[in-house]
């Protein structure tokens, strides 16, 4: 399975949200993440496609509805990546986790709601990510 490059961001986002795996991340913490990484709120086609192909390929783990923490792979992979390092960053950090699940690089044509139009997340609707954004953004 190929990854664009805004499951890393999703990916990301959990690992952070969750603590690296000692917590479960709920949309609304992914969001705020995602926002924290890279100063912008992600889009429903990047976080819903991001999740299909996250689970799909068992890097998260959807531990109750919508609630979720990376995989014992992805945890340990970043465990021992973040104790070789002195300091954390966000830029950093994503890059590495690209580089882990083998993401795309990003591409100024690409069109997710074109790719993630037959990605459906059990349970997750454009209603249920527009309240988890305005949950986070105080609204």
């Amino acid at each position: 399975m190929q990854h664009e490059n805004s499951d890393a961001l999703v990916l990301l986002g959990i690992i952070y949200a969750s603590d690296n795996e000692k917590n479960q991340a709920s949309l609304t913490q992914i969001i705020r993440a995602c926002d924290f990484i890279e100063h912008v709120i992600i889009t429903y086609d990047e976080l819903k496609g991001g999740l299909v192909r996250l689970v799909n390929s068992n890097n998260i783990v959807e531990m109750q509805k919508l609630l979720f923490t990376p995989s014992d792979f992805v945890s340990q992979k970043f465990y021992e990546y973040s104790k070789s390092r002195k300091r954390s960053n966000a830029r950093d950090d994503l890059e590495f986790v690209k580089n882990l699940i083998n993401a795309k690089e990003w591409e100024g044509n690409v069109n997710l709601i074109e790719i993630n139009k037959n990605y459906n997340f059990s349970g997750l609707d454009y209603d249920i990510y527009d309240s988890s954004c305005k949950e986070y953004l105080g609204n």
